[in-house]
This record gives structure tokens, C-alpha cells and sequence, in this order.
């Protein structure tokens, strides 16, 4: 997460090391390590090695979901880099925003964000810079589910990236055209690029955690066979996991519920199953789905038609 190349001196760059192995053991420690490091150089004006500590923060805040309280600091931080022409900082500000405004939802700004660091990353010759913000730029299209115009930014990030010793940015690349691939039903390829994923953050130090097995719930009602197949013929779909019936067994109840779990851990199902199983019963049952973005929305509007295809009797122009 401190690997900068190049970092803006090599005392910044022994400094970063250094902090690094504190990282593994004791972030709050090395947030206050980068946060000293990079106020004490903007206050002595080394605006390069001040942004580049402030990235590298951003680094070690953002996998843990705080990045956000950097977002004034990072603004400020990228109108210096762009006054006093530091090209590379400039870059990395703009990625690092660019991220932020994606996880916001915020889709558009964050596309001007990696675009503009992608054409800062050309004048300065910074590679990393690059191939970051055309991933982002894939996401973009991922979230929108462009795959196939995802795929192909994700594609030519790979060029750059290919001959560079980058673990970190190998692995978040290979993973990004992994998911890309199974997409688009290129099973081979996704399983080839997951695997090219595993191998480079394993090279990079990343723990790599063993599988668990699944655990599994019962629902405390039945779900009509319609119902059943629908889950099965679009998602695969056999037995639902513990906190999935858990939850779907308390909304049955007529219990409250709040959901807090990892990406990809089917979420949607605990209020689609629910929604669904009441309107067989009942046709006038109304429900309102509320997201966060535009694209998020659409996505599950595609996930219900896909469903409804399966529900005899009810078309999707009844949502």
C-alpha cells in the first residue's frame, strides 16, 4: 500500500518502509505516522513529498473504509500539486479522489477523476498512475454492467501494466478482468485470471485467508415451487446461507431488520425473497426499493425481471 513509484525522495521512500511494517501490526500508529509526515512537509512547502504521504495515508485508510475523512485534505492537496506543476502527485490525487467519488456513487465525477489522471499519468510518464485510473474507468463501465466496454479498458490497462513489477496493482487488475470474464460467461478465462490474482497479491504480502465452508439455513415457510425454480434458473441458487434465512425468517415475523454484511454475500435476496413470496400471495402487495444510485437501481431491476420471467402469472409491468 506504500509501494510509490517513484516516491517524491528517498528519504520519503525509507520512510514509507518503515511505516509499512508498523501498518501490518498497528495502522492507527502509522495514520499518525503519515499524518505528521505529510503536514510537517506542506508546512515546510514540499508540496511533492506532502502529497505523497497524504496518498500513501489514503492508501492505508481506504481498504478499511476511511478514506472519505481524507476527502478535504486530498483537494486541497491536488490544487497544490497542480500549482506548483508536480505532475505525478497531481495524478495520484486525482486517482485517489476518483475512488472516493466511485464509492460515493458519485459515477460521473469520479470518471473525470480517472480520466484526468490518466492524461496527467501520460504527460508525466507515470505508469501506475495509469493503469489505476483505467481500471477505475472499467469499474465505471462494470457498475453500469458495460462488461464488454469494461473488459476492454480493463485489457488495455493490462498493456501498460505488462513488464512492470507492480504485485499490488497485477493482482487488483487480474481480479477486475476475472469478474469481467465470468461476466460474460468466459468461464476458462475468469478462472485463469482469479488464479493470476491469488498468485500476485500472495507475492505482494496480502493474507490469504483458507475457504470456509458455506453454512446454511432453513426458512420457517415454504417457498412455491415457482418460486423455487426462479431462484435456481437465474442464480443458481439451492439453499439459501444462515444469515439469509435468518433474516428472511425475522421479515416473515414481521420483525425490523438491518443487514450488514460483505459484498457479495446476497444481500438482495433477503428483502427480494420476501417481496416476491408476498406478491404470489397477494397481487396488490407493494413494496419500495430505495439505492443509493442510479446504476445500483438498475442492476436490481434487471436481477427482478430475470425472476419474474419464472412467476406465472405475474408480469414485470406490475412493479
Amino acid at each position: 500500500m506504500f509501494t510509490l513509484q517513484p516516491a517524491a525522495s528517498e528519504t520519503l521512500a525509507h520512510l514509507l518502509t518503515r511505516i509499512s511494517r508498523v501498518a501490518r501490526r498497528r495502522p492507527d500508529v502509522a495514520d499518525r505516522l503519515l499524518d505528521r509526515a505529510s503536514a510537517n512537509a506542506f508546512a515546510s512547502g514540499n508540496t511533492a513529498v506532502g502529497v505523497d504521504a497524504l496518498y500513501a495515508r489514503f492508501g492505508l485508510l481506504e481498504p478499511r473504509g476511511q478514506a472519505l475523512q481524507l476527502l478535504p485534505a486530498l483537494e486541497q492537496a491536488g490544487a497544490l500539486a497542480a500549482a506548483g506543476h508536480f505532475p505525478v502527485q497531481a495524478a495520484r490525487v486525482c486517482e485517489a479522489l476518483g475512488r472516493i467519488a466511485y464509492q460515493q456513487g458519485e459515477y460521473q465525477l469520479a470518471s473525470e477523476q480517472w480520466s484526468r489522471a490518466l492524461d496527467l499519468s501520460e504527460v508525466s510518464g507515470h505508469l501506475q498512475t495509469g493503469v489505476a485510473a483505467r481500471i477505475g474507468l472499467g469499474q465505471i463501465h462494470y457498475a453500469h454492467a458495460d462488461w464488454a466496454r469494461g473488459l476492454r479498458q480493463m485489457r488495455d490497462a493490462g498493456e501498460q501494466l505488462a513488464g512492470t513489477d507492480d504485485s499490488y496493482l497485477a493482482a487488483k487488475l487480474a481480479l477486475n478482468i476475472g469478474v469481467g470474464s465470468f461476466e460474460t460467461g468466459d468461464l476458462p478465462a475468469a478462472e485463469r485470471h482469479f488464479s493470476h490474482g491469488l498468485a500476485a497479491a500472495r507475492r505482494d504480502g496480502h493474507r490469504v485467508f483458507d475457504p470456509q465452508e458455506a453454512v446454511y439455513g432453513d426458512l420457517s415457510f415454504p417457498l412455491s415451487q415457482d418460486l423455487v425454480n426462479a431462484l435456481y434458473n437465474t442464480r443458481n441458487i439451492q439453499q439459501l446461507y444462515s444469515h439469509q434465512t435468518e433474516a428472511i425468517n425475522a421479515l416473515h415475523e414481521g420483525r425490523n431488520v438491518i443487514i450488514s454484511t460483505s459484498t457479495s454475500s446476497g444481500k438482495s435476496l433477503i428483502y427480494q425473497i420476501p417481496v416476491l413470496n408476498a406478491l404470489e400471495e397477494d397481487r396488490q402487495t407493494r413494496a419500495m426499493y430505495i439505492f443509493p444510485t442510479k446504476a445500483l437501481a438498475q442492476d436490481q431491476r434487471r436481477s427482478l425481471k430475470e425472476m419474474f420471467g419464472y412467476l406465472p402469472g405475474i408480469s414485470f409491468g406490475e412493479l
